[in-house]
C-alpha cells in the first residue's frame, strides 16, 4: 500500500480527540502540543489531563494553546485511569476516533494521514493503529514498531528496539500489541471495552488493552509510514534514580497481565515461573545493596498474585 502524500489523496478526515497526560513535565506537554498545532490534519481536539501536577499548569497552556481541553484531576490517577478521563470527554462529544499520546513525544507534520487512510481501506478492517516511534534522541533509531509478548519467559518488549532504521521497516503488519505512547482507535471500540484497566495504574495497560481487543476478534496494525519521536521515559521520570514504586508497578503489572490472559496449565507455567523470577530479581537487588526495591519486587508479586485476573 503507497501511503506517499496520503493528506492528498485521502477525502477521509474523522474527527480524533488525542488525550495526553501531564504530571509535572510542562515543558515536555508544550513541545508534543507545539508539534501537534503543527500538522497538517486539522479535524482534531487535544484534552490534557492533569494528573494534579505540583503546579497548575492550566494558565500556561491556555496561554499558549487556547483550543485545548485541560481536565486537572484532585489526584495522581496513573496513566491508566487518566486516560481513561480523557476518553470519557471523548465518548460524551462524540468523536469517532481516539489517540492516546505520550506528552513526551513530537510528531510529524503529516503523521495522522497514513493511519486514517488505513481505517479507511476496507480490506484492512482496522480497530487500532500505531505509528513508527523513534527515539527522539536518535531520531532514526526505533523505539517502537508495536511489541511482542514472550510466553515463555514472561516479558513483553517492543519490536526492533535501538535498530537503525535504514527503509527495512516500510509494510505495516501485526503486532502482538501496539504502545500507549501513541495509539489510534475506534471511539466506539475502546468505549465497548472501558478503555484501560485502571487498576494497573501505569506499565502493562496498554498490552493488556490489546490482548482484550485481540480476544474479542479485532486488528491492530503497525503503521510505519506515520511517525513520531520519543523522549523514552521523559512522561513518568520524576528524578535520576528508577523510584520504588516503578519497580512495584513493573512486577505487580506482570504478573497480573500474564495470568489475565492465560489459562489452565499454562497458567501455572505462569505463575511458577514468575514466582521464581521475581524471588531472583528481589535477591539481586538485596546483592547490591537496593534492599527498597528488593521489598518492591516481592510486594509486587503478592498482590499480583491475589488480583482477581477474572475482573
Amino acid at each position: 500500500m503507497d501511503f506517499h502524500n496520503s493528506k492528498n489523496q485521502v477525502s477521509y478526515s474523522p474527527s480524533i480527540c488525542v488525550v495526553l497526560i501531564n504530571w509535572n513535565q510542562l515543558q515536555l506537554t508544550m513541545d508534543c502540543l507545539e508539534s501537534l498545532y503543527a500538522m497538517s490534519y486539522t479535524n482534531f481536539k487535544v484534552v490534557v489531563v492533569d494528573n494534579n501536577s505540583k503546579e497548575d499548569p492550566t494558565d500556561q497552556i491556555i496561554s499558549r494553546f487556547d483550543q485545548v481541553v485541560i481536565l486537572r484531576q484532585e489526584e495522581n490517577l496513573g496513566f491508566a485511569e487518566g486516560n481513561n478521563v480523557g476518553f470519557r470527554y471523548a465518548y460524551n462529544n462524540n468523536f469517532d476516533f481516539i489517540m492516546a499520546l505520550n506528552n513526551d513525544t513530537v510528531v510529524d507534520p503529516d503523521f495522522i494521514w497514513p493511519l486514517v487512510e488505513a481505517f479507511d481501506n476496507e480490506d484492512l478492517q482496522l480497530t487500532a493503529a500505531t505509528p513508527k516511534i523513534y527515539f527522539k534522541h536518535l531520531p532514526n533509531t526505533i523505539w517502537a514498531l508495536g511489541g511482542k509478548v514472550n510466553f515463555l519467559k514472561l516479558k513483553g518488549q517492543s519490536n526492533y528496539r535501538k535498530t537503525p532504521d535504514r527503509g527495512q521497516f516500510e509494510a505495516p503488519f501485526n503486532p502482538d500489541y501496539i504502545t500507549g505512547c501513541c495509539l489510534l482507535i475506534k471511539a466506539s471500540v475502546l468505549k465497548s471495552m472501558s478503555g484501560f484497566n485502571k487498576d494497573y495504574f501505569a506499565y502493562y495497560e496498554d498490552t493488556d488493552l490489546s490482548f482484550r481487543l485481540r480476544e474479542k476478534g479485532y486488528k491492530l496494525q503497525v503503521i510505519p509510514q506515520s511517525k513520531i519521536w520519543h523522549v523514552a521515559g521523559g512522561s513518568s521520570r520524576a528524578t535520576k534514580k528508577k523510584p520504588p514504586f516503578l519497580t512495584f508497578l513493573g512486577a505487580r503489572n506482570r504478573v497480573m497481565f500474564f495470568r489475565r490472559h492465560t489459562t489452565g496449565l499454562q497458567r501455572i507455567y505462569v505463575t511458577t515461573y514468575l514466582v521464581f523470577d521475581t524471588c531472583v530479581d528481589a535477591l539481586f537487588h538485596l546483592l547490591i545493596f537496593k534492599p527498597t526495591h528488593a521489598k518492591e519486587y516481592l510486594k509486587g508479586l503478592i498482590q499480583g498474585l491475589k488480583y482477581n485476573h477474572e475482573l
